[in-house]
């Protein structure tokens, strides 16, 4: 089904307005802050004069906007939009239908009006429907009466939104159940916590007892340091490598940051580390093109962040010291770019390694401050003791 016609199915008014709100809050300053009043915390419709309000912050004179919003059929939107029930009619009698949505919008204004004399107002009317050309003439001659600025949102300014912007496609894949193949900060958030998910539900059966050491700090510091690509943790198998990193990625995304975990068959397959991102991506949301690496990045750069990524575990493969020599390269890649004039994207490489792999580098230990080395050991006498529940 096309946008265009999932859209027009709506019928529920409440789904409609928590869509319209969304898409709208995104087009400009002046819409951002608006209130929703027509819409329950249970996404059902209320009783409201108007759909949505704001008086614009810092607004020099007084900016008002009001949305109204509403999925009545085409041929009813006129009564819908401009009805007056307070219009006259032949016989002297007046309608006891109540005001179209414009009408009252123009009633708020006025109401305003008494405190803020010289305000301007802007009335956002959406529908999910097509309207024809004397609708629009008339909606533009009515705001023009009241005194205030009408702007239209119809199907077809909705469905581009959808259809061609990576928050819109984010919007459209939980609203219309259409699948987004543009990367949006709230797509690449939902594809992170599903890759830790998976990677939790590789090491662990539950984390109801994990235990908090002092190695867990150093991979919250290491994500604000630009200087470092790469966080080799080495210890013997057992001592909570692998722990100690997925609490590393999870705290990252508990903190607005952007990580995800890169198991060691995309890196034996990979050729380089946007193809390990790539394939990565592509496992958890097929479809998103060959750019999606560096979107990832630019991405997370745009949030001041770092994409964070934990590759484990190379200690199982066939040939772990060619795999790790391998990430080293990637890292070192990233690296050299670093006074690039683009905005910093360089990620930050973690990878729990066995002493032994990690001893047979001896140029990558002896040359490279790009790499910091965390090693952990065995638990300490305040680690080794579990907090006995009350």
């Amino acid at each position: 089904m096309s946008t265009a016609k999932a859209l027009e199915a709506i019928t529920d008014r409440g789904q409609f307005e928590l869509l319209a709100t969304a898409i709208l809050r995104e087009q400009s300053r002046e819409y951002r802050a608006v209130v929703h009043l027509g819409v329950n915390s249970s996404g059902e419709t209320i009783k409201s004069p108007v759909d949505g309000f704001v008086l614009v912050p810092d607004s020099v004179p007084p900016h008002f906007v009001i949305f109204q919003c509403t999925t009545t059929e085409p041929n009813q939107l006129e009564r819908k939009w401009l009805h007056d029930r307070n219009a006259t009619k032949p016989s002297g009698t007046r309608s006891r239908t109540e005001n179209g949505d414009l009408i009252k919008a123009g009633a708020k204004a006025e109401e305003c009006r008494k405190k803020f004399p010289g305000a301007k107002f802007t009335v956002v009317l959406g529908t999910n429907k097509c309207i024809d050309q004397p609708l629009m003439d008339a909606v533009y001659d009515k705001a023009q009466q009241l005194k205030i600025t009408c702007d239209i949102w119809e199907q077809s300014r909705f469905v581009h939104e959808l259809d061609n912007t990576p928050n819109g496609q984010w919007l459209r894949r939980n609203f219309l159940g259409i699948t987004a193949q543009l990367l949006s900060a709230e797509l690449l958030r939902y594809i992170c916590r599903e890759s830790s998910s998976m990677y939790c539900a590789k090491l662990f059966d539950s984390s109801g007892n994990w235990v908090s050491r002092d190695v867990d700090r150093i991979g919250v510091e290491l994500t604000n340091d630009r200087g470092i690509t790469t966080n080799v943790l080495i210890g013997e198998s057992g001592s909570g490598k692998s722990v100690t990193a997925y609490k590393m990625l999870s705290s990252h995304l508990d903190s607005g940051g952007f990580g995800l975990w890169i198991p060691s068959e995309v890196v034996e397959s990979g050729l380089s580390l946007n193809d390990a991102i790539r394939a990565v991506l592509d496992s958890l949301h097929p479809g998103l093109g060959p750019d999606v690496s560096a979107n990832a990045l630019k991405l997370a750069a745009g949030f001041n962040s770092r994409l964070l990524l934990v590759i484990d575990d190379l200690n199982q493969t066939r040939n772990p010291t060619d795999n790790l020599q391998k990430v080293l390269a990637w890292a070192n890649a990233a690296t050299a770019g670093k006074k690039s004039q683009q905005p910093e994207t360089r990620p930050l490489l973690t990878c729990p390694v066995w002493p032994q792999h990690w001893n047979s580098l001896a140029e990558a230990r002896r040359t490279s401050d790009w790499i910091k080395v965390t090693r952990i050991g065995l638990f300490s006498e305040e680690e080794s003791f579990l907090p006995i529940p009350l």
